[in-house]
């Protein structure tokens, strides 16, 4: 083999891998869809179900003892949160259909919904016709779901059928079909096909559970096997994955399935994962099967732990960053670390403060992460009870300091820990080693004349002499926008803008004309290049608003 063929053999074991990692990303951003949804719903259920604690009741007696208050706080918002975590299933489907698809998307979750209603009545079909297949599978496997006694396949029956639906939307939504049947073709086939397909696939999919199940039951059994080292291990990885966005599917994996364990509770409700299991907690109490099992153990998953370092560890950070600036540039640096802790502090958002340093000092970052580590370990050695699936303030005092029996005051230790290790770890480490983060020299210091570098911007001529759009200084909002287009290579070469919680993610045609230097004067915290010609801008929880801006001109430009 010649070195052209050599060359040409390793340019498309690239493309190969970028792909790989595109679907990955493309993914971890589905996976966000629900995301905010399940946080909704895990602090009513907790709301609610607060007012039926004696000593919040005593607290107004005449009020919660009220028969129309304890109805509306007790009844209807605590199935609300139930419904919503309850069928996980069923709303990953139609969550990754929906997301995945690139136009149409109604359609694709529309089939989603319909296919999973199909797979979940095949599978209970084949169970119940067949006792020599219900056999092969232990007594909480088979269980009754939206109506139908089928096998519980848990969140990742969902994710099947959802990603399947997907790829059936794609593959369908333009089908041409004889003239006697045209009424049904093109995106009115999609629906059918997810019918008819999920139909086939749950008379073999069960054949095949049996393994998955025990294979993710080992996974369980290996993690327990390490003792309280799990938990540590647990947040550990959670925040190495952060810069690649899938840190959310390690989460759904581990806190969905039967990684996190499998219970029975008094009324005889089964959940499999810590995630549905907490919501039956704060409505039963504790499950009896595992037998014996104590808060602490239930919620060692679940977001309490992670509270320490979005209160205490990521503020401390900030803080360390913004002393370290020089006094001359503290003024400017103040806002970036200002926001980066209310992010953290009351929506559970890290990345703003993470992408700060995680670029140029990635030693600190893994430092970070082990303290992450820790931060779940300590939580879970002290014996904290604090659970839920939100990590901000707000779960802290619904999940913790209204809680009965929480011992919150760990989380008020542990988080006071983080704030003194992280501040003098990053305080050290940046002045040890000469860490160019804002305020000390380094490329976000090129922001600090922002509106002067937008000025010499305006009206300048491309490479081919073509004046470019004028930037329009009047408007904040578009001239942002403006700049991330032109940073980004121009509109030409832009395929597709997309946003999760904090990134900006864009699909281009040519990553190298890509000018970091433009798009770090518009106020991002870092960027990511996960593979092919992508790549993601950190700008926060602002990032829906500066997409939509975006799009806008794009559509507009077009």
């Amino acid at each position: 083999m010649d070195g052209k063929e050599k060359r040409k053999d390793k340019r498309k074991e690239k493309k190969g891998s970028g792909k790989a990692v595109k679907i990955m990303q493309k993914m971890a951003r589905a996976f966000l869809v629900p995301l905010s949804l399940l946080s909704a719903a895990s602090l009513m259920l907790a709301f609610g179900s607060l007012f039926e604690q004696e000593a919040i009741v005593n607290l107004w007696p005449a009020f919660f003892n009220n028969e129309i208050v304890s109805y509306i706080f007790t009844v209807v918002l605590e199935w609300a949160g139930l419904l919503v975590l309850q069928n996980l299933g069923l709303i990953y489907a139609v969550a990754l259909a929906f997301s995945l698809a690139k136009t149409d998307k109604e359609y694709a979750a529309f089939g989603a919904l319909v296919g999973y209603l199909a797979f979940l009545l095949s599978m209970g079909l084949l169970v119940t016709s067949w006792p020599n297949v219900a056999a092969m599978f232990p007594e909480n496997t088979i269980t009754t779901m939206l109506g139908f006694e089928t096998v519980n396949c848990g969140i990742l029956g969902g994710m099947f059928t959802g990603i399947i639906c997907y790829l059936l939307h794609e593959k369908f939504k333009d089908v041409k079909l004889p003239m006697a049947f045209s009424f049904f073709q093109g995106i009115r086939f999609v629906p059918i096909i997810c019918l008819i397909v999920m139909t086939v696939i749950g008379q073999i999919f069960p054949f095949l559970w049996v393994y998955v199940a025990k294979g993710i039951e080992l996974l369980g059994e290996s993690l327990n096997m390490l003792g309280s080292f799990s938990v540590f291990l647990y947040g550990f990885v959670e925040r190495l994955l952060i810069p690649t966005g899938l840190h959310q599917i390690w989460n759904a994996i581990v806190r969905t399935t039967s990684i996190s364990g499998q219970y029975v509770f008094s009324s005889g409700a089964q959940a499999i994962g810590v995630t549905e299991a907490y919501a039956l907690y704060l409505k039963e109490g504790l499950p009896i099967i595992p037998e014996g099992i104590t808060t602490v153990e239930l919620i060692k998953y679940q977001f309490g732990p992670q509270i320490p370092m979005m209160l205490g560890g990521l503020p401390a950070i900030a803080l360390a960053i913004y002393q370290c600036a020089d006094k001359d540039k503290r003024a400017v640096v103040k806002p970036l670390v200002i926001s980066g802790i209310m992010c953290a502090v009351f929506a559970a958002v890290s990345e703003p403060i993470e992408f700060i340093f995680l670029f140029i000092a990635p030693m600190l970052y893994l430092a970070y992460a082990v303290l992450s580590g820790l931060s779940w370990w300590l939580c879970y050695i002290l014996g904290s009870g604090v659970g839920g699936g939100e990590s901000s303030i707000f779960g802290f005092f619904i999940h913790g300091v209204l809680r009965e029996n929480s011992n919150w005051w760990i989380i008020v230790a542990v988080t006071v820990f983080q704030f003194i290790a992280c501040y003098v770890l990053f305080r050290w480490y940046i002045i040890k080693f000469d860490v160019k983060t804002p305020g000390r020299g380094g490329d976000y210091d090129d922001s600090i004349a922002f509106a002067q570098e937008i000025a010499g911007l305006n009206q300048q001529t491309s490479g081919d002499g073509v004046v470019d759009e004028a930037i329009d200084t009047t408007n904040p909002e578009i001239m942002k926008a403006q700049i991330i287009i032109k940073g980004l290579g121009g509109k030409e070469n832009i395929l597709n803008v997309d946003s999760c919680m904090t990134r900006l993610r864009v699909d281009l045609e040519d990553l190298s004309k890509v000018n970091k230097d433009i798009l770090n004067k518009t106020g991002c915290s870092g960027m990511v290049e996960p593979g092919g010609d992508e790549i993601q801008i950190i700008y926060g929880p602002s990032v829906t608003m500066i997409k939509k801006t975006v799009l806008k001109l794009l559509d507009k430009n077009n």
